[in-house]
């Protein structure tokens, strides 16, 4: 992507994404009817699209974060301190 390579000539980049905490809560549902399957395969399938998109940022050197909003700070941190103890800072 030629935005993606624009910012990291000067910078390090990190994507945070927050997912809705609703849509783990759909996959854990018991699917016992035809419209929580529908529910189930079309949020299965939403996050897999999400995931291949992850992959793919990162694929082209990008961080990603993707993490329900009340796990963002933590996530943060810890990436900080992987790019820390990789130097990359």
């Amino acid at each position: 992507s030629p935005a993606l390579k624009l910012l990291q000539s000067r910078h390090l980049v990190l994507f945070a994404s927050l997912r809705e905490s609703i849509l783990s809560r759909a996959l854990e549902t018991r699917v016992d009817n035809f419209d929580r399957a529908i529910t189930h395969a079309a949020v299965a399938d939403y996050l897999h699209g999400r995931r291949r998109m992850f992959n793919r940022l990162e694929r082209l050197g990008a961080m990603c974060v993707d993490v329900e909003p009340e796990q963002l700070p933590i996530a943060l941190v810890n990436s900080y301190l992987q790019i820390k103890r990789s130097g990359r800072l």
